[in-house]
């Protein structure tokens, strides 16, 4: 985190390469949530198929976020490839909502922005069949 904020300290909006781990790891929910609470993220640029770094073994991908106008609210999840022009890329919108209700503020960078189903859609109904589970 120590990171993030000399990041902030650069300038209003920043862009930095990181591996994605941070996203869905639970190492990486301090890094969420102050993301999420006191920036605005921008954009998550997940460039894992478009081979940028051809020998890491990690899966990178570009955060930006605004330093003066947090919380989050939205979140533009885009996916690089290497045959696309990255602002032709298909990108996805997530809401603070959905993030929210994934538990454990889980910021999902592999959604398929050409599914049918919305994101909100797909939470009502994992949430209408827990309590038609019970």
């Amino acid at each position: 985190m120590a990171f993030v904020e000399r990041m902030a300290e650069l300038g209003e909006r920043v862009s930095c390469i990181v591996p994605n781990k941070w996203t869905t790891a639970r190492y990486g929910r301090t890094l969420r949530d102050h993301l999420l609470d006191r920036y605005r993220i921008v954009e998550l640029l997940d460039v894992s198929n478009a081979s940028v770094f051809a020998d890491a073994s990690v899966y990178p991908l570009v955060l930006t976020f605004d330093v003066g106008s947090g919380p989050t609210e939205t979140i533009s999840v885009r996916q690089a490839d290497a045959n696309v022009t990255p602002g032709e890329s298909p990108q996805a919108t997530l809401s603070r909502s959905f993030v929210d209700c994934l538990g454990g503020r889980v910021i999902p960078v592999g959604i398929d922005p050409n599914s049918r189903r919305s994101r909100s859609d797909s939470v009502e109904s994992s949430k209408s069949s827990e309590r038609t589970s019970r």
